[in-house]
């Protein structure tokens, strides 16, 4: 009876360790599980800290983009502005130039002709031979016929000689005397 006793007791013992046991390994196993829950719930933390970053870093950027471009194209557009600008001037300038040189021209013409009708009246006047405008024009333009040029020094050339040695005695006696 005693060991009945005692293999009863030993068996509540076994019994009860085993309970113990399994006991501690469910413990063991649900901490086990609250740990990797607590570990997957920080890394997708992380993770999700580490994306909100990037996207923000990222929209940063864009902005930046944005702002770079903007600036970019306003000075673009404020140098298409100036270049029109000075476009615009020069063709002003062009259409005074050429509005001014026009007037200088009538004012020219009409000076002309202005001048031309008081020769024409001081002519009837004085009885005067008709005068040959158009001549005159040609010669003005044209310059003096070339045997009336005065040479250089001023004088008016000497017809020249028959005689080559006659011509060259004078170009000699007239280097002699400058």
């Amino acid at each position: 009876m005693l060991l009945k006793v005692r293999k009863a007791r030993k068996q509540e013992n076994d019994l009860a360790l085993e309970e113990k046991r399994t006991k501690m390994q469910s413990d063991a196993n649900t901490q086990s599980a609250q740990a990797a829950a607590q570990a997957r719930t920080q890394e997708n933390t992380v993770k999700s800290k580490s994306e909100a970053q990037l996207l923000q870093m990222t929209n940063q950027m864009d902005l930046q983009k944005l702002e770079v471009k903007a600036k970019l194209e306003k000075e673009l557009e404020a140098m298409k502005f100036q270049h029109a600008m000075e476009l615009k001037k020069l063709e002003i300038e062009g259409f005074a130039s050429r509005d001014g040189n026009k007037e200088d021209r009538k004012d020219k013409r009409t000076e002309k002709q202005a001048s031309q009708q008081s020769r024409m009246i001081s002519q009837r006047k004085k009885d005067l031979p008709p005068t040959d405008f158009e001549g005159e024009n040609q010669q003005q333009v044209q310059g003096p016929p070339m045997g009336e040029m005065p040479p250089m020094g001023g004088q008016m050339p000497q017809q020249a000689p028959q005689d080559p040695m006659q011509g060259m005695m004078e170009k000699m006696n007239q280097q002699n005397m400058l």
